[in-house]
């Protein structure tokens, strides 16, 4: 009746007969004039929407309870504009980035990624913008103490109500424990290798030493022989150190053997290898020029109750260590 121009407006009306139940119309107003043209009231004319507003109800519940859903669910949960800008932050990346969602809405994706996976991730997104199957796919996100976090996603297109796509939601699963399994395996399978390695180059080292001198007498041909034959009981040792770590990784208890050791006889021993070991890239002996093993335990010690493979693996491991690193020195120095 202000003469402005009509709009629509919702109004409830309950039903006088039933309190509980009311209807939704959609009213317009339009003004009604005398016929010298003054307003003298208004015309509202309406329409049924009770069973529209209904399904849009429920449909607003639904797509709420599915944002309540991807909110809490226990798996990250983002999704990104056509920008690549961050529309969606569910609670479990709040967690683990510690970047809450209002400070991520609106911000680039690679503000949160590393560098390695900025490319992986725009490539997988092109895919699902233009309708392709993508893969799924790893990225590394980065918290706020600068930790990786590992996850793998598979990204989907989403759809607006006029079906266009809007952006693409990636949902996926942590992995960071599972790629530091794999980094410890290899570790493993390097120290493995190693371990295997040093007493075999000891066996080649004093076969070749027995084949190319035929002036060897008894004892000498004795002492190499016993040493080879202690190379090969290390080799055992180390398989079944091997499963002794099988065993540790399913009850975490470690069995260590109680064996009465004497060191005289072990750091005799690993000399007698250490002297006669080879390298295995090039079969030069490991004992560089310049570089000399000294035994000055002449007497025998104290027996002690310890683990006899342990102990060699030790002593081995620290004299081939200095032998390594000395050869290295001498040669620097001469080259200087």
């Amino acid at each position: 009746m202000d003469e402005l121009e009509p709009n629509v407006v919702e109004m409830n009306f309950k039903d006088v007969n039933d309190q509980t139940r009311e209807s939704v119309m959609a009213i317009s107003a339009t003004c009604l004039r005398t016929g010298s043209g003054n307003v003298r009231g208004a015309v509202c004319i309406g329409q049924d929407i009770s069973a529209i507003t209904s399904e849009r109800r429920r449909a607003q519940r639904l797509a709420d309870g599915l944002n309540r859903l991807i909110v809490s669910a226990n798996a990250p949960i983002f999704q990104v504009d056509l920008s690549d800008n961050i529309v969606i932050w569910n609670k479990w990346l709040e967690n683990a980035t510690g970047l809450s969602r209002d400070s991520t809405l609106g911000c680039h994706i690679s503000e949160v990624l590393s560098p390695g996976s900025k490319k992986k991730f725009q490539d997988a997104c092109r895919k699902v913008l233009n309708y392709c199957d993508a893969e799924r796919f790893e990225v590394n996100l980065v918290n706020q103490e600068d930790q990786k976090i590992t996850l793998l996603l598979t990204a989907t297109p989403c759809v607006a109500v006029s079906g266009e796509i809007s952006g693409a939601i990636c949902i996926g699963q942590d992995i960071t424990r599972l790629k530091d399994l794999d980094e410890r395996k290899a570790s493993m399978m390097a120290m493995v290798s190693h371990e295997l390695k040093s007493p075999l180059h000891g066996i080649l080292g004093l076969c070749s030493s027995l084949m190319g001198d035929t002036n060897l007498d008894a004892s000498r041909v004795g002492t190499s022989l016993s040493a080879m034959y202690s190379c090969a009981n290390r080799l055992l040792d180390m398989v079944a150190n091997i499963m002794d770590t099988s065993v540790l990784v399913n009850d975490k208890k470690m069995r260590m053997s109680k064996d009465p050791v004497q060191m005289k006889d072990i750091i005799q021993e690993v000399v007698t290898l250490c002297l006669s070991a080879t390298s295995g890239k090039d079969g030069q002996p490991m004992l560089r020029p310049g570089v000399q093993i000294i035994n000055n335990v002449k007497e025998p010690l104290p027996i002690i109750e310890a683990d006899a493979y342990r102990c060699t693996q030790l002593v081995y491991n620290l004299i081939t260590n200095a032998m390594k690193h000395l050869g290295i020195a001498f040669q620097e120095k001469d080259q200087q």
